[in-house]
C-alpha cells in the first residue's frame, strides 16, 4: 500500500550542495569555514588588514570605472607588476565623493567582505579573480582584481540590434552559454548570485566573458540572518513615458531593489518571481536559471522584460508587475525569432521553479545545441526529431545513403540505373520528408487543447496534412510510385535467413538496408497510428482518449450543444433566473458557461450543479434529486457561492477563531479569505473520466483485482484514479478546460461554512459514515495503524460518492484519494503571503516550486490527516496509492 507524501522537516535535512570555505587564518578549524559577516569576525579580517603598508605605495589612481551598491570601481596601476587593475573601494554612498570611513557600518562591511571572499574563491574562467584584499590610507577596505577591458552584455544586445561591429544573434548567444558554464561552476560550488542582468556580465576584446558584481551572492547552507523582504516605496504609482535610448540604459527598471536592512536585493526586470516575492527558502540555482532566461529574452525581444520599448518605467512599478505575470511573449515581441530560442527562453523563465531547467548545466546543453544544429529538448525531444536534425545538419550524406538504399531496394539494373536513380532518390527523400512532418503534426496535435471552436481552422488544416501524409503509405505522391508499405515490403524481400530460422527473414547484408529497415519500419507503424485517428470507415469506433478527428467533431458541437441550442437556452434560462433569486448567491448573473449545461441543484444544498460535456455523459438524477453515477457519467460542477472565510486552524487559543489541537504551525495563523463563486467538481475524478480522457488507467488498485478488497462489490471504474502526479493532473484538467483548485478554494469548500476540525464537527467519531480513512476493517490493523476507532468497510477508496456529502454537496472532500491542488507548498505562506491581514485573495498562478500540495487525506490515512485545514507536501512527480484529484474551473462572464 502506497503511504502519501509526507510534509518536509526542512530542519533536519542535510544539505547537498559543497560549500564554499571562506578567507580564514590557518589556525581555524573546520567549523569556521562557513563565510562569517559577524562583527568580531569583521573587527579580525580589518585590523590585520590595517597592519599592511599604504596601498598607494604600491597602486597610482588612474581613473573612476564604476559605482555600485558597495562601493566604487577604480582603475589603478600596480608599479609592482607593471600592470592596470581594477580596485573596489568600500563605501556606504555610492554617490559621495569622499566617503568617510566612520559612515561605513558593519552591515556594509560585511557585505563588501563576502564579496570579496566569494569572488576570490570561484576559480573559474568566467569569474574575474581577486588579487587582494586590503585597507588603504583612509581607513577603507578595498580588493582589486583583473581589470576587464571591453563592454558589458548591455552593449552587445544593441550592437545585435543595430547590426555594428560583426555582432550576431547567434555570436551573442554564444557569450550567455559562457556565462550559463561560468553559472553551473559556481552552483556545483554552492553559490547564487541572485543578480545576473546583463550589466553584470562584461565581454572582453577578444571574447572572453566575465560574470561580474557578487555583493549579494548567497551561500547555499549558510543562514542569512538579515530581513530580505524588499523594502515597499513610498509611492508605488508607475510612470512610463517615451525616452531617448541612452536615457533608457540608466532607467529605473535597471536600477536594483533594497532589502528591509538596507541591503541591495537584486534587479527587478531579471529577477525571479519567488526572489521578487520573499519567498527567502526557495531562492536557490532556479532563480539564477530564471534571470539567464530575462538576459535571453532581453537578446531575444530587444527589449528589457515588462520594460516597453523607449520607456522609462519605476522599478517597483516592474516589481509589481513581475509579482503579477509573466512579460509579454517573445513570440509577440518579435515574430521571427526561431521557436527553438522561444522554447528555451519560456522554459528557463518559467513562473514555477519546476517547469525551469533542473540546472544550469540543462540550459547550456539546450543553448549549445540550437547553436549547433541539433534538437533543443526544450522545444522537441524523440528519435524523429533527432533523424531530422541529423538529417538537417548532414544532408549531402543523408540524400546519399537514401539514394544508395533505394537503388537496392529497387534492384536496379545497370540498363536503367540512370533513369531510376533520380525517382528513386526522390522516393528517399519523401521518406525523410515523412518523418519530419509526421514529428510536426504530433507537436502540433498537442496544442489542440481545450477542443474550442476558435480552434476549428486549426483542425482543419491538421487533418488535411494529416490525411496528405497518410497517403504516402499506397504512393508516392510526387510521381505515382510505390509509397512506404510497398518500399519496406521490398526491402524486407532483400533481407537474409534469420540464423537458426530459414522461415525467419530479420538479417541485413549492409549497414544502409538494415538501418533504412528501422526508419521504414517506424514511419509505417507511426502512419498506420494515425491512419486510425482519422475519420472515415479505417476505424469508425474511436472508444478511448481523444483523437484530433473527435477533438474537431465536439469544437464543431460544443456551442451548439451548451450555448445556443434550443435546449441550452431553455436550459439557461431557467437556471440564470433562479440563481440570480436566490441569496445564496447574492445577485450572481450567471452568463451560459461553454462546455457546461445546468442539470438542475442538490436537493440536500440547495446549490446548483452542471454537467460537464466532453467528460462524459449527462448524470441522471434519481426521483429523489440524487445524482445516479455510472461510469459513462462526466463530472458534476457544484457552482459554489463567492464569499469571505477564515482559512487555516490554530491550536493555542480554545476560544479563537478556527480552534483545532491538532493543527500544526503551516496552518497558522488564521487569516480573512475573499474568493469569487467557482465551479468544483462534486466528486474526485473517477478512472473512467480519466481513461475517456487519456486511453489508459494509470491506477495501482483497479478492476477485478480488488473484488476482495472492495468490501465485497464489484469493482467499477467508478472508484476515483489515483497513482497520478501533479504535473499529469494539470495537464488533464487543462485538456478539459478546467484547473487544480487553489489551496484557498479548496479548503472552503471543504469547510462548507464550517469553523471546526472537519465539517461533521470536532469529534472524529462524526467521520465513521463521512470519510473513507484508515480504520478496523483490516482485523488485527487498528493497534498497528492506530487508525480510527470505526470500521468503513473499505480497504481501499471506495466508489465516489459512497460517503455522505457536505453541506455544500461535495463528496470525499475527507478521505477516500489526497487530492492536489494547484499552490506550492511553503510551509510559512500564511504567515508571509502579502495582504493576509485582513482581506487577501489567494494566488492563483501556482508561483512556486516542485513541491505541491494535497489536500484531504487518502483511504490510509489517519483523520487527522483529513482536518480540513490540514496540508500535505509532496513532490509534484509523486504517484501514490491515495492520491487523485478534483477540478474547479473559474466563473466566465459575459
Amino acid at each position: 500500500m502506497s503511504e502519501p507524501p509526507a510534509k518536509p522537516s526542512p530542519r533536519n535535512e542535510a544539505s547537498t550542495t559543497q560549500s564554499l570555505g571562506p578567507l580564514r587564518d590557518a589556525q581555524d578549524s573546520p567549523q569556521d569555514r562557513a563565510v562569517r559577516t559577524d562583527s568580531s569576525h569583521c573587527t579580525e579580517i580589518f585590523a590585520r588588514l590595517s597592519r599592511r603598508r599604504s596601498p598607494y605605495d604600491r597602486y597610482e589612481l588612474e581613473r573612476e570605472v564604476a559605482r555600485g551598491g558597495q562601493g566604487v570601481v577604480l582603475q589603478v596601476w600596480d608599479e609592482d607588476l607593471r600592470r592596470a587593475l581594477a580596485m573596489k573601494v568600500v563605501q556606504a554612498h555610492p554617490e559621495d565623493e569622499s566617503p568617510d570611513p566612520d559612515s561605513v557600518d558593519e552591515r556594509t562591511l560585511g557585505r563588501f567582505l563576502e564579496e570579496a571572499q566569494v569572488s576570490g574563491q570561484l576559480d573559474h574562467p568566467g569569474i574575474v579573480p581577486v588579487h587582494e584584499l586590503g585597507v588603504d590610507d583612509k581607513g577603507l577596505a578595498y580588493f582589486t582584481m583583473k581589470l576587464v577591458k571591453g563592454g558589458d552584455l548591455r552593449d552587445i544586445f544593441e550592437h545585435v540590434h543595430d547590426g555594428v561591429q560583426g555582432w550576431t544573434q547567434t555570436r551573442a548567444l554564444g557569450v550567455i552559454l559562457k556565462v550559463c558554464e561560468a553559472m553551473a561552476y559556481a552552483h556545483h560550488k554552492g553559490v547564487i548570485h541572485r543578480d545576473l542582468k546583463p550589466t553584470n556580465v562584461m565581454v572582453g576584446r577578444f571574447g572572453a566573458v566575465y560574470v561580474m558584481d557578487w555583493g549579494v551572492a548567497r551561500i547555499l547552507g549558510h543562514k542569512d540572518t538579515r530581513d530580505r523582504r524588499i523594502r515597499e516605496p513610498e509611492l508605488t504609482t508607475a510612470t512610463v513615458r517615451s525616452h531617448r535610448s541612452d536615457t533608457r540604459r540608466t532607467g529605473a527598471a535597471d536600477a536594483q531593489l533594497m532589502t528591509m536592512d538596507g541591503d541591495v536585493v537584486g534587479t527587478p526586470a531579471y529577477m525571479s518571481p519567488e526572489q521578487a516575492k520573499g519567498q527567502l527558502d526557495l531562492v536557490g540555482p532556479a532563480a539564477d536559471i530564471y534571470s539567464v532566461g530575462a538576459m535571453l529574452y532581453h537578446l531575444l525581444s530587444g527589449q528589457i522584460p515588462y520594460v516597453p520599448d523607449d520607456a522609462v518605467v519605476n522599478n517597483y512599478a516592474v516589481w509589481g508587475m513581475l509579482q503579477q505575470g509573466p512579460p509579454m511573449p517573445v513570440s509577440q515581441l518579435a515574430p521571427s525569432v526561431p521557436a527553438e530560442l522561444v522554447a528555451i527562453c519560456e522554459k528557463a523563465m518559467a513562473r514555477e521553479i519546476a517547469d525551469r531547467y533542473a540546472s544550469m548545466e540543462e540550459l547550456g546543453e539546450d543553448l549549445h545545441a540550437y547553436i549547433e544544429g541539433r534538437v533543443v529538448h526544450a522545444y522537441e525531444e524523440g528519435a524523429l526529431a533527432e533523424l531530422r536534425k541529423w538529417v538537417r545538419r548532414n544532408r549531402p550524406l543523408a540524400l546519399s545513403l537514401a539514394a544508395a538504399m533505394v537503388l537496392a531496394v529497387a534492384g536496379l539494373t545497370t540498363l536503367s540505373v540512370v533513369e531510376a536513380k533520380n525517382a528513386e532518390r526522390g522516393r528517399a527523400v519523401m521518406q525523410l520528408s515523412a518523418v519530419v512532418q509526421l514529428e510536426e503534426l504530433q507537436n502540433r496535435s498537442e496544442e489542440l487543447w481545450p477542443p474550442h471552436p476558435d480552434k476549428l481552422p486549426e483542425f482543419e488544416a491538421w487533418l488535411d496534412d494529416a490525411r496528405a501524409l497518410v497517403a504516402g503509405l499506397e504512393e508516392d505522391p510526387n510521381d505515382g510510385g510505390p509509397g512506404h508499405r510497398a518500399q519496406l515490403a521490398q526491402l524486407r524481400e532483400r533481407a537474409l535467413p534469420a540464423s537458426g530460422d530459414s522461415s525467419l527473414r530479420s538479417e541485413f547484408a549492409g549497414d544502409q538496408d538494415q538501418w533504412w529497415h528501422g526508419q521504414l519500419s517506424a514511419l509505417v507503424a507511426a502512419l498506420e497510428d494515425l491512419e486510425d485517428e482519422l475519420p472515415g470507415d479505417t476505424k469508425a469506433a474511436r472508444d478511448s482518449g481523444w483523437s484530433v478527428a473527435a477533438r474537431r467533431d465536439f469544437a464543431a458541437s460544443i456551442e451548439h450543444r451548451s450555448v445556443t441550442g434550443a435546449d441550452a437556452v431553455e436550459r439557461w434560462r431557467r437556471a440564470r433566473a433562479a440563481i440570480l433569486a436566490d441569496p445564496i448567491y447574492a445577485g450572481l448573473d450567471l452568463a451560459p458557461q461553454l462546455g457546461l449545461l445546468p442539470i438542475g441543484t442538490d436537493p440536500d444544498s440547495g446549490l446548483w450543479e452542471f454537467w460537464h460535456l466532453m467528460s462524459g455523459d449527462e448524470p441522471r438524477r434519481h426521483e429523489s434529486g440524487r445524482l445516479v453515477l455510472e461510469e459513462a457519467s462526466g463530472l458534476v460542477l457544484v457552482l459554489l457561492p463567492g464569499g469571505t472565510f477564515r482559512m487555516g486552524a490554530q491550536s493555542e487559543l480554545p476560544d479563537g477563531h478556527n480552534y483545532d489541537p491538532n493543527a500544526g504551525p503551516d496552518e497558522a495563523p488564521v487569516h480573512l479569505v475573499a474568493l469569487p463563486p467557482f465551479f468544483l467538481s462534486k466528486y474526485e475524478v473517477t478512472q473512467a473520466q480519466w481513461e475517456r480522457l487519456h486511453g489508459e488507467n494509470p491506477s495501482t488498485h483497479y478492476d477485478a483485482q480488488d473484488v476482495s478488497n472492495a468490501g465485497g462489490r464489484p469493482f467499477s471504474r467508478l472508484h476515483p484514479v489515483e497513482s497520478v502526479t501533479w504535473y499529469e493532473c494539470r495537464r488533464a484538467v487543462q485538456r478539459l478546460d478546467l484547473r487544480l483548485p487553489t489551496e484557498a478554494e479548496w479548503e472552503y469548500a471543504a469547510r462548507a461554512g464550517t469553523t471546526t476540525p472537519w465539517w461533521t464537527g470536532a469529534d472524529p467519531a462524526a467521520l465513521h459514515d463521512a470519510a473513507n480513512l484508515l480504520d478496523q476493517y483490516l482485523e488485527g490493523t487498528a493497534a498497528r495503524y492506530r487508525g480510527a476507532p470505526w470500521n468503513d468497510g473499505e480497504a481501499i477508496h471506495a466508489p465516489v460518492g459512497t460517503f455522505r456529502a457536505n453541506p455544500f454537496g461535495l463528496h470525499d472532500t475527507a478521505g477516500n484519494v489526497m487530492e492536489w491542488c494547484m499552490d506550492n507548498y511553503l510551509d510559512n505562506f500564511y504567515a508571509t503571503s502579502p495582504g493576509r491581514d485582513p482581506l487577501y485573495e489567494d494566488p492563483t498562478d501556482a508561483t512556486g516550486a516542485e513541491r505541491r500540495v494535497g489536500r484531504g487525506g487518502g483511504y490510509n490515512d489517519r483523520y487527522t490527516l483529513a482536518r480540513s485545514a490540514d496540508r500535505e507536501s509532496g513532490r509534484a512527480d509523486h504517484r501514490g496509492a491515495a492520491t487523485g484529484l478534483r477540478p474547479a474551473r473559474g466563473v466566465d462572464t459575459e
